[in-house]
């Protein structure tokens, strides 16, 4: 019975994985051709503004299995400050839900089997759904990575979804605000706009680079006091 289950569980996981390798596929392909459907997009959203809300945020649905990143940017185009803000943590939301469970459903029994026989993986593991809230934050700033990598690391991981939860939406609403006041200051030529951008984008980045380094610093102290205990 329970070989069965890691069996079922390792099928499951491999699906997750394909999943995943299907998603930077198409990363790579777009990345190469373009996304030149957005014009395509932008002139129906334009010619059905009722429709624009639902349009634009069913797009964060859909790139939950067909990558579509700079939506935010792309919405900041279409929509007035607040519009976008709103209709993007909505839609953000609806994306990371979607790629949590899909990522638990598939892939958490597996990691279970595989924290049973390495310790270092559970403590981890612990560690993580302790300071979810924070965990969840620091890597929406590190904004390079794509939110991807977030989304399934919380469904893989023992973290409670309102943790995780309440983690992506503290992190991403500064980055969507200054995405926001990046696009539409260029657009409008405000430079105080893109000033508070810019600052925004570089303390966000900054956090998570400091608190890595901090961690990494202690945890070398602690590793040596422990050295100096066992001499």
């Amino acid at each position: 019975m329970q070989k069965r289950k890691f069996n079922l569980a390792k099928l499951k996981f491999g699906v997750l994985v394909l999943f995943v390798l299907v998603l930077i596929a198409v990363y790579l392909i777009t990345a190469i051709r373009g996304y030149g459907f957005f014009e395509g997009i932008k002139e129906f959203v334009k010619t059905n503004p009722k429709l624009s809300p639902i349009i634009f945020t069913s797009l964060y649905v859909i790139s939950a299995f067909f990558p579509l990143p700079l939506l935010t940017i792309f919405g900041s185009t279409l929509f007035s400050f607040w519009e976008v803000l709103i209709y993007s943590l909505i839609g953000n939301i609806v994306n990371a839900t979607i790629i949590f469970y899909l990522a638990r459903w598939l892939g958490r029994d597996f990691v279970k089997h595989f924290e049973a026989k390495h310790k270092l993986a559970k403590k981890l593991d612990m560690t993580f759904k302790k300071h979810a809230i924070r965990d969840m934050v620091l890597v929406r700033f590190f904004y390079p990575l794509p939110i991807e990598v977030g989304n399934l690391a919380g469904g893989l991981s023992g973290i409670k979804y309102r943790d995780y939860l309440w983690g992506i939406l503290i992190g991403m609403t500064p980055v969507i605000i200054a995405s926001i006041l990046a696009v539409q200051g260029q657009m409008a030529g405000n430079n105080l706009m893109m000033t508070i951008a810019t600052i925004m984008f570089v303390l966000m980045i900054a956090i998570p680079i400091f608190y890595i380094s901090g961690l990494r610093k202690y945890t070398k102290e602690k590793f040596n006091d422990f050295v100096g205990l066992r001499r």
